[in-house]
């Protein structure tokens, strides 16, 4: 079955989290770049990480977003733990047609799974108006 363009936030917020991404030791490179689940022009990669903010009990992980699309957008996103019921994205930016983000650091419990959210997204210069659906086919 075919799903697009959720209506309920809940049922947005699942269907933008991104694959359970495999993270190498901190000091690897870069994953390879992988498509969001929801937006066909969005890519993005992780990369484990130390920070003045590890500690034992915190792993530390860097994100970058990549834009395809040929126009601006501003999105939200988060790193998280997978087991949590916090899914809610808490940083957001403007990406140029083309463009990525700077690598923005987010902690999550050491040795978690970590999922990727990435939603509320818009198209355009101004970051107002409605949300963008999904334009990525989804399949169960």
């Amino acid at each position: 079955m075919k799903v697009c363009c959720p209506t309920t936030p809940f049922a947005v917020l699942v269907l933008l989290m991104a694959a359970f991404v495999p993270i190498a030791a901190a000091g690897s490179e870069w994953s390879g770049w992988a498509g969001s689940n929801c937006f066909k022009g969005i890519d993005y990669r992780v990369l484990k990480t130390t920070n003045q903010y590890t500690s034992a009990d915190i792993d530390s992980y860097d994100l970058q977003i990549r834009n395809q699309y040929l126009t601006t957008v501003h999105v939200s996103w988060k790193i998280a733990d997978a087991a949590s019921s916090k899914l809610r994205t808490t940083n957001r930016g403007r990406i140029q047609s083309g463009g990525m983000t700077s690598p923005s650091y987010q902690n999550v419990p050491r040795g978690a799974e970590i999922v990727v959210v990435i939603d509320e997204m818009r198209f355009g210069d101004k970051d107002s108006g409605a949300f963008a659906g999904c334009d990525k086919s989804q399949s169960k």
